[in-house]
């Protein structure tokens, strides 16, 4: 078994050979990284050995992300003239996708994947989200059918996993964010499960909006990159 799982879309989208390591104690070898240009891992922050070995092949520190976690006990319901909350579920959008920004992204904190990040890097991963990748996808739609806010995420056993939360920078401060986490608890309290979603420690003004909302801290891991990689793209 491979300690590395290949990551096609991220190296498509990257021009690298990407990966991660999806089992922070399969500790890769020199041998195995050298077939992949970017590497990612999340450790369990208090696991500093483990953390400390990924160190010594060569994995860089990135930020820390924290767990946050709600059992939702009732409905909330937000209404907006201008925009409208539709769900996908692997399918593709009909709505116009264009101009998001995730400032906050580990991959824009990492000043050598920055670089590689074309413009519509985030707009092709919304429409892939949507698509295939994750299981559901709330979208804040405009009157013109333009895409203004999502949240895409996974469905697991005990829980939904807000994996992706952004809203288009132009429409910041607008309560599109409430909007769509209600959205998102509506269905959890009817598939009676917890939500879940990751921040990373950075962005403070996330934190507190999840604070706000009632969620609270469950757990917190250390993010690390490897890279063979020069300072931008091919």
């Amino acid at each position: 078994m491979s300690a590395i799982q290949y990551l096609d879309w991220d190296s498509q989208q990257l021009n690298c050979t990407s990966g991660q390591v999806t089992d922070q104690r399969l500790v890769p070898n020199r041998q195995a990284l050298q077939q992949f240009d970017f590497v990612h891992v999340r450790i369990a922050q208090n696991a500093l050995d483990t953390i400390g070995r990924f160190q010594d092949i060569g994995f860089r520190y990135i930020t820390n992300d924290f767990r946050l976690e709600k059992d939702p006990l009732n409905a909330s319901v937000t209404a907006y003239e201008d925009i409208c909350v539709t769900v996908l579920n692997k399918q593709q959008p009909t709505f116009r996708i264009d101009g998001f920004q995730m400032d906050g992204s580990r991959l824009v904190i990492d000043p050598v994947i920055r670089m590689r990040l074309r413009s519509d890097f985030w707009d092709r991963m919304i429409w892939n989200h949507c698509l295939k990748y994750c299981d559901f996808a709330h979208c804040a739609l405009s009157r013109k059918n333009e895409l203004v806010g999502v949240i895409s995420g996974f469905e697991r056993h005990d829980c939904l996993e807000m994996f992706l939360v952004a809203v288009h920078p132009q429409y910041q401060n607008r309560k599109i964010g409430s909007a769509l986490v209600f959205s998102v608890e509506n269905d959890a309290i009817k598939k009676n499960k917890k939500i879940q979603t990751s921040v990373v420690v950075h962005n403070i003004g996330a934190l507190n909006f999840y604070g706000r909302h009632g969620y609270r801290f469950r757990a917190g891991e250390t993010i690390l990159h490897y890279t063979n990689l020069d300072n931008g793209p091919d």
